[in-house]
């Protein structure tokens, strides 16, 4: 889990892999992720924090140092609400003894308390924050 820094005190987790049974295709296993961002309740009515969440289910490479997305998916959601949640579950071929992990990513839009600053846009008032969390390994 990561935390910003921010007025608003906003978390990303990212959960997963989990392998589990009942797949349909022989050499196949479910495999349940998920990801979810919140924050700590706006101090002022109307300053709440708007959140994208991105989630990557990821394969470790051949030369155990770089990571891939698996099958080029990723899974993308938003919204204003306390947590912004992704949660899934896929039949993947797993290979025993690959590297999987999940990625978070959440973009948050925070107020930015500084006076004078344009109102035009939506988020005119608003500084952007990445916030990145990474599950622990697993191996298949």
């Amino acid at each position: 889990m990561q935390a910003t820094a921010g007025p608003q005190k906003c978390s990303v987790t990212a959960f997963g892999p989990q392998f589990g049974e009942g797949a349909v295709q022989p050499g196949f296993r479910l495999v349940k992720f998920a990801a979810g961002t919140s924050c700590a309740p706006p101090a002022e009515r109307g300053t709440g924090v708007f959140k994208k969440l991105e989630l990557d289910l990821q394969i470790q490479g051949p030369d155990h140092a770089s990571w891939f997305v698996r099958d080029s998916q990723r899974y993308f959601t938003h919204g204003w609400g306390s947590p912004v949640r992704i949660q899934n579950f896929a039949q993947y071929e797993v290979m025993p003894g690959h590297n999987w992990r999940i990625v978070a990513i959440a973009t948050l839009f925070e107020p930015n308390g500084f006076a004078g600053c344009s109102l035009r846009g939506l988020f005119g008032c608003y500084q952007q924050v990445t916030v990145t969390a990474v599950s622990p390994t697993k191996t298949s």
